[in-house]
């Protein structure tokens, strides 16, 4: 476990970690990703269904 820590760790220029710019930067890539999502179900799903008129 410590080994996967130690590869997925960040490392910082001045050596400091702030975790809520952790906290924030995971909204804002989970934000996107189910921005993405959407759009894919829309494209995909809904417009293959023949739902797209409603």
């Amino acid at each position: 476990m410590n080994r996967i820590y130690n590869v997925l760790r960040r490392t910082t220029s001045s050596g400091e970690y702030i975790s809520e710019f952790d906290s924030l930067r995971f909204i804002a890539i989970a934000s996107v990703l189910f921005f993405h999502m959407n759009g894919y179900t829309e494209r995909n799903l809904i417009f293959k269904q023949g739902l797209h008129c409603l």
